[in-house]
């Protein structure tokens, strides 16, 4: 691998885990189609940003387990389906043709762009207070929640992106309050996204030594984009990133046709 390739892959990670710092969505939704333009196997894009999000979800989600926002009856339907849901999409993804697989990585990104400006919430509770999160919660079935969980982790499993962006939204429509949405999703997509990532691993060769650069990329632009985020005003952030995402889903999409 030369080193424009190299420093290529060190880029696309860079850019996702930037964007993926200011809201905590997108990662995936830029790193596979950034690396899809470089020319790396559409397989070989969806392992590497699966096994990126199990390296660096942990931070996020630990972080808002320590506050008290990781849910118990939320994380354990989430993350059990959510697993069964990756390996399902894995599957599925590698025995797709090289074309059809694109176009779902196409179609999968410019889904998760619009659900980043249109749904995606703020990191907000709305002001509820703690028992009225926990009466929320109690509202809300475990088998819906385990329903999203599979949804979600299908498309991250299929294409490399939808988790945040897919899963977050709905579990905030199915009556779930902001931060714990955000921090059972977090801490969940650590063991889905290392499920499917270990899929991969076993079942396609070929991708681990694009990881380095990408990993060295995207840690690193992330804690940038943490920082960054603090002196931006959330509404504006999550536009640009999911104007981003967008731009990148129709661009893979364009050159199947052109």
């Amino acid at each position: 691998m030369g080193i424009e390739i190299t420093l290529a892959i060190a880029l696309a990670g860079a850019v996702g885990g930037y964007l993926g710092g200011i809201v905590g969505a997108g990662v995936g939704a830029t790193v596979v189609p950034g690396l899809l333009l470089i020319g790396v196997d559409p397989t070989v894009a969806v392992g590497s940003s699966l096994l990126l999000h199990a390296i660096i979800a942990p931070i996020g989600g630990l972080s808002y387990h320590k506050f008290g926002h990781v849910r118990k009856n939320v994380f354990v339907p989430l993350v059990l389906f959510g697993m069964l849901g990756v390996f399902i999409g894995a599957n599925i993804s590698l025995n797709l043709p090289a074309d059809g697989l694109k176009v779902l990585i196409g179609a999968s990104t410019v889904i998760a762009g619009l659900l980043i400006v249109v749904k995606y919430p703020r990191k907000h509770n709305g002001g509820l207070t703690p028992s009225q999160i926990a009466k929320r919660l109690k509202g809300t079935s475990a088998w819906t929640i385990a329903a999203i969980g599979l949804v979600a982790g299908l498309s991250h499993g299929a294409a490399g992106t939808g988790w945040g962006p897919l899963g977050v939204s709905l579990l905030i429509l199915a009556g779930v309050s902001t931060h714990p949405a955000i921090g059972s999703s977090l801490l969940a997509r650590t063991f889905v996204a290392l499920t499917g990532a270990s899929t991969y691993f076993f079942l396609n060769d070929g991708w681990f030594d694009i990881m380095v650069p990408l990993l060295a990329g995207g840690t690193i632009a992330m804690i940038l984009g943490v920082l960054t985020s603090r002196r931006l005003e959330s509404r504006t952030l999550k536009r640009i990133v999911g104007i981003s995402v967008i731009v990148l889903g129709g661009i893979v999409l364009a050159k199947l046709v052109i």
